[in-house]
């Protein structure tokens, strides 16, 4: 057999993280009869995110949401939105495979998400660090590390802490340690550790770009209204 058989037989045109997450998905209805070790199911973050579930009803993967009636939904993965098909294989993994200690890595998961479900993910990071998961992520998303860092600074104390959770709809499940927290940042050719605090991710081009938006959002609006 020549060298370059060989080669193309025990290599893959994808990489193997890749490979693994389209082998995982190819065998969604013989995962789907084993259930997560963790004690709660943290796919349900995933069901409140766009009102709905999936599941393989031996064909197919097929979305379907909560609503009754004449706005029921049943329909194959691949008409649901580009969100719900982002979502669906880490779906499925924490509903039937989680276990303590298992490593998620998610490229950029505010891909496709609106604002509101960028802050229902932080939630959900939030709840796997909490329950024995790691969590290995790359993001662009400044909305998804303010709210990180909303729950973080949810770590401190203070005089009406239960009331503003309540207010604001957090729970005890969605504060994060910041001592569980190493962020790094992609900066002039090489990785930058950023600064935890009390406060949360100091992510200094971030905090810039949101600065010079607001600056010139002031100044347009002072001119307007001069």
């Amino acid at each position: 057999m020549k060298i370059q058989q060989i080669l193309f037989d025990h290599t893959s045109r994808y990489a193997l993280p890749v490979k693994d997450n389209i082998d995982f998905m190819g065998a969604i209805e013989r995962h789907q009869k084993s259930k997560s070790e963790l004690t709660v199911d943290l796919s349900t973050h995933i069901e409140h995110m766009f009102d709905g579930k999936l599941k393989h009803n031996g064909t197919e993967i097929r979305f379907l949401n909560n609503k009754r009636k004449d706005n029921k939904m049943d329909i194959p993965l691949h008409l649901a939105s580009a969100s719900v098909r982002a979502l669906s294989n880490l779906y499925f993994f924490l509903k039937h495979k989680a276990k303590k200690g298992d490593l998620i890595i998610i490229d950029e998961p505010e891909s496709h998400l609106s604002l509101a479900k960028q802050r229902l993910l932080a939630k959900l990071i939030a709840d796997c660090i909490n329950n024995g998961l790691k969590i290995l992520l790359t993001t662009h998303s400044d909305t998804l590390v303010l709210e990180i860092n909303n729950l973080i600074m949810l770590s401190n104390e203070f005089d009406d802490k239960d009331s503003f959770m309540k207010k604001h709809k957090y729970q005890q499940v969605h504060i994060i340690n910041p001592e569980k927290v190493s962020t790094y940042i992609a900066k002039d050719g090489g990785v930058s550790e950023c600064t935890i605090d009390q406060y949360g991710i100091e992510v200094e081009s971030m905090d810039k770009a949101i600065d010079n938006l607001n600056t010139i959002r002031d100044g347009l609006e002072a001119r307007i209204n001069d």
